[in-house]
């Protein structure tokens, strides 16, 4: 909920221009809510009207990125897309970001986030797998994987505690 906080608090959702999309088409357990649905009840809660807050499909950090840049790129204003991420996940993510955001506004707001040493650990093994794909040029071929891995996430929930080895 960082993210969301930080988000809420940038973010002056009573300009008109403001909207915020939450991602995470993926249940946290089987048959529950997901996790862009719970940020929905979390922006909700703090005051934001849902006409602002919308959902995005994407199930991964490829589809993600793919599925709003589009999405942004059929709006008649083309606004500023800023996203909003933990530090270690940015590294990750901002490369695919780019690739899918050209031609847009892409903006990065990292903020400071409690992460256990697993999850640090696997997103900068991602982050050094997508740097690789795209040298050899295989990126399409490994988006093509990790979205299709975690589309299984839809139906089976998260299957790993990625903050199992946080630090205290």
């Amino acid at each position: 909920m960082a993210r969301l906080n930080a988000a809420h608090s940038k973010f002056d959702w009573r300009n008109g221009d403001i909207r915020f999309i939450v991602t995470g088409n993926v249940p946290y357990r089987p048959g529950g809510k997901t996790l862009s649905e719970l940020s929905q009840e979390h922006l909700a809660r703090h005051g934001v009207p849902p006409e602002k807050i919308e959902a995005s499909e994407g199930t991964g950090i490829y589809s993600q990125a793919r599925i709003l840049t589009d999405r942004i790129r059929s709006l008649p204003d083309s606004p500023t897309l800023y996203i909003v991420t933990s530090r270690w996940c940015l590294w990750t993510v901002k490369p695919i970001w780019k690739k899918y955001g050209k031609g847009l506004r892409v903006l990065f707001y990292p903020i400071p986030g409690r992460a256990g040493t697993k999850q640090i650990l696997i997103y900068f093994c991602y982050g050094v797998v997508i740097r690789i794909a795209r040298v050899l040029g295989l990126e399409n071929r490994l988006a093509g994987f990790l979205t299709a891995q975690q589309e299984k996430r839809k139906t089976r929930g998260f299957t790993w505690n990625g903050c199992g080895w946080r630090n205290k």
